[in-house]
């Protein structure tokens, strides 16, 4: 009786599934019902959605601000590099063993501070190390290879012929 009742129950499904498949007529497609008005976005006390969560005109004027001082130390050091090397003179060194700065001075009289990495004169002579008394650079020439190593000694008063 098992079988039977399984045999049984999966025939009536059959004939029930065609019956509603053949059976059924079409369904109209469904007409949209005519919009009496469109929508309109208020968006009052709402944030735009288009506005970066950003403030750019806040990074704006801090890389304006960067950007006047790096004008004005390039500004600074233009005199530095407008003269011929020949033309400066070591004056002072001061600092340890760590970070030292040379004082140079141009023949107008105006003191520069100088360090490690900084470029002095028209053939932009590097300074590769300031030592206790002594300021090495690093000149490299056009057609040379070659940098050439200058060294400039830091002289007392007696050996310059001041009082």
């Amino acid at each position: 009786m098992g079988r039977s009742s399984v045999a049984l129950f999966f025939l009536l499904i059959g004939i029930a599934a065609a019956g509603i498949v053949q059976g059924a007529p079409p369904s109209p497609p469904p007409v949209a019902a005519p919009s009496e008005e469109a929508f309109v976005y208020n968006r009052a006390g709402k944030p735009d959605p288009f506005r970066p969560f950003i403030d750019l005109t806040v990074d704006r004027k801090k890389l304006e601000e960067e950007l006047k001082k790096k004008r004005a130390l390039q500004a600074s050091m233009l005199p530095l590099v407008s003269m011929p090397l020949e033309s400066f003179r070591l004056v002072g060194i001061a600092g340890n063993e760590r970070k030292r700065v040379a004082i140079v001075i141009d023949p107008s009289g105006k003191f520069y501070p100088l360090q490690v990495g900084m470029v002095i004169g028209e053939s932009r002579a590097r300074i590769i190390s300031i030592k206790e008394k002594k300021l090495i650079l690093e000149e490299k020439n056009p057609g040379q290879r070659k940098a050439r190593r200058v060294e400039w000694e830091l002289k007392s008063a007696e050996e310059e012929g001041k009082p």
